[in-house]
């Protein structure tokens, strides 16, 4: 089970790979690339919850974030 620290650096980390791509900007993306999602899912990333494998998939691919450091965290 993740812990409040990891669950932390994950969403730091989401939150780095972002930058300054807006939530629906980061869908957008993630959807031409095959993971099509609607805006709330990267924005439920950051919301407190443990997000799914499958939305920090999409939140790294939507943000152009390095894949494998994201399955690091």
């Amino acid at each position: 089970m993740i812990g409040s620290v990891e669950l932390a650096e994950l969403r730091g980390w989401l939150r780095t790979a972002k930058g300054i791509r807006t939530f629906d900007g980061t869908a957008r993306r993630a959807g031409a690339l095959g993971l099509h999602v609607c805006a709330c899912t990267p924005r439920r990333a950051l919301d407190g919850r443990l997000p799914t494998r499958r939305t920090v998939i999409t939140f790294v691919r939507g943000a152009g974030a390095d894949e494998a450091r994201a399955g690091q965290l």
